[in-house]
């Protein structure tokens, strides 16, 4: 499959996740922790994975790559449903949406990647768009909302995971989703 449709099809599925959230959240689950346990079982459906490839016990580093991923998700998921309990859903996904950002910095940073001029206007074009909507006025003055503050660092969490992931590419993909959804405790 086309890796363009993936990267498309990847945002409208988290969307529809986060509407669904959004509104257990605020109908049915009062409690950020409280929501996480109950969604906490799904890592089961990790196990799904078996169905695609075989399990292999990875390398020590690559094992604990694995790990801090699924670990920076949870606490990166905690702060974007706690942030989504009192934000809209449109403005939160669009703050969201700096996670490219993020991933752009900490892989040039780190995996010394780097991109194309038209890349990089793209990337200016996420910030201006995300601070258009990030800022709210209190007290009379322009400043990131609380929530806008969280759904920030969330973003930039989950691209870290997202390095974590990219560092243990040497894994096969089934052993990686295992280990990063256990540690990811299911969301």
């Amino acid at each position: 499959m086309n890796w363009i449709i993936l990267a498309l099809i990847a945002p409208f599925l988290w969307a529809i996740g986060s509407v669904i959230s959004k509104f257990i959240r605020v109908k049915y689950i009062q409690s950020v922790i409280g929501y996480l346990v109950v969604v906490a079982p799904a890592c089961l459906f990790s196990l799904l994975f078996l169905f695609f490839g075989k399990f292999e016990f990875p390398p020590n580093n690559i094992f604990i790559y694995l790990l801090l991923s699924g670990i920076t998700a949870v606490i990166a998921y905690y702060l974007f449903i706690l942030a989504l309990h009192q934000e809209e859903i449109s403005t939160a996904i669009i703050i969201y949406g700096t996670v490219p950002l993020f991933t752009l910095l900490l892989a040039t940073l780190f995996l010394k990647e780097l991109l194309r001029t038209q890349d990089y206007i793209a990337f200016a074009l996420i910030i201006i768009g995300t601070f258009m909507v990030s800022f709210k006025k209190i007290e009379e003055k322009l400043r990131l909302s609380k929530e806008a503050i969280l759904i920030l660092i969330s973003s930039f969490l989950f691209a870290t995971q997202s390095i974590f992931l990219k560092l243990s590419e040497k894994v096969n993909f089934t052993s990686a989703m295992i280990i990063r959804e256990i540690a990811f405790g299911g969301k």
